[in-house]
């Protein structure tokens, strides 16, 4: 798990362990609702991808873990 975690936190900064543990304290609805806004595009309100850092829908490259 911990190899995973490393890869995730230095190719999208994203962290696994920090996911679960913001699920545990705020719940899965209100964690689903800020991940969502996350990835959400500004520009068109498309979906964001977390691998490529570019919305799906118009092609914005954003990576909203550095924004």
């Amino acid at each position: 798990m911990y190899r995973l975690e490393d890869i995730y936190q230095e190719r999208y900064q994203v962290s696994l362990i920090g996911n679960q543990e913001r699920i545990k304290e705020v719940g899965t609805k209100i964690w689903l609702q800020e991940q969502q806004e996350l990835y959400t595009c500004p520009e068109c309100g498309g979906e964001i991808c977390l691998h490529d850092a570019e919305c799906f829908d118009c092609g914005l490259k954003i990576n909203p873990k550095k924004n």
